[in-house]
């Protein structure tokens, strides 16, 4: 059958993309959007947990198959360990959370 093949292709292509990038959502999302003008919705979760599934194996036989780590920093930074925030910081973070600013912002 043509559209069980189509089918099959595209999460193929899901998986792929997925696995590389260690992105599962974007895979299936770039899969469909290159793969197929018309997708039925009912098959995405089929992309979708293949996806995953393919993306999580490879990260762990990447994390089973090496000595060291597998996530590394990009940029190595002096930040202190025991407390990276500062205390005034925290201050505006937690009006932040309790959503006053941005509750002022809509109102006034």
């Amino acid at each position: 059958n043509k559209s069980k093949e189509h089918e099959m292709l595209v999460a193929a292509a899901a998986v792929g993309v997925s696995t590389v990038f260690g992105a599962p959502i974007s895979g299936v999302l770039f899969s469909v959007e290159v793969m197929s003008s018309h997708f039925a919705v009912r098959n995405y979760w089929r992309g979708f947990f293949a996806a995953t599934c393919g993306a999580f194996m490879f990260r762990l036989l990447a994390v089973f198959n090496s000595e060291q780590e597998t996530i590394v920093a990009i940029f190595k930074t002096s930040f202190k360990i025991t407390f990276p925030f500062d205390l005034p910081e925290m201050f505006f973070y937690g009006i932040l959370g309790l959503g006053i600013i941005p509750a002022l912002c809509q109102r006034y």
